[in-house]
């Protein structure tokens, strides 16, 4: 290893390793890009609220599945999150909110935009308090086909919970394909 990877490795952020290496964090990419070290970061340390949040989520995913392999530590912004056996999974987390201003209605909303045709499953977590899990929902990549969204209601009956898989059966299920 180089000491620029070594840099890296250390603080998986691109700034802080060429601040320690005294020169610019555009050198230190070049440098790393072409000794084929993958440019990440580390989106659970440096990350924005919804970049943590999805890490915690992704964190839960690979405790409940261990076998599937994490595509974000291959590429930054990797177009899903997983693939375990010959399945490409994204995993999404949403914790409570409400539906509208005036309403008191609590529901968890999930963002499909960018991967719905991307991957066979969504993995998405329904989180409460203290960020644990209360659902977990595994939706089929036909049944999300073309939506942007998926608005799931905290108390009242939803459909989607036809999806609704337990936590000890998650690895069991990609086990059997």
């Amino acid at each position: 290893m180089s000491t620029e990877s070594d840099a890296y490795a250390t603080h998986q952020n691109l700034k802080l390793a060429a601040k320690v290496l005294g020169m610019p964090w555009q050198t230190l990419y070049v440098k790393l890009k072409k000794q084929g070290v993958s440019v990440t970061g580390n989106k659970a340390m440096y990350g924005g609220p919804h970049d943590k949040l999805a890490s915690h989520a992704e964190s839960i995913f690979q405790g409940l599945v261990p076998c599937a392999q994490d595509k974000n530590h291959e590429k930054w912004q990797a177009k899903y999150d997983f693939m375990v056996g010959s399945q490409r999974v994204d995993v999404k987390a949403s914790r409570k909110n409400r539906q509208s201003k005036r309403s008191e209605a609590m529901r968890w909303s999930f963002l499909f935009s960018k991967q719905t045709y991307e991957c066979e499953f969504f993995c998405c977590f329904c989180l409460g308090e203290a960020d644990k899990v209360d659902h977990i929902l595994l939706v089929p990549q036909e049944i999300v086909g073309a939506m942007q969204t998926m608005s799931v209601s905290c108390k009242s009956v939803s459909k989607w919970m036809d999806f609704e898989v337990a936590p000890q059966d998650l690895a069991a299920f990609f086990d059997s394909l």
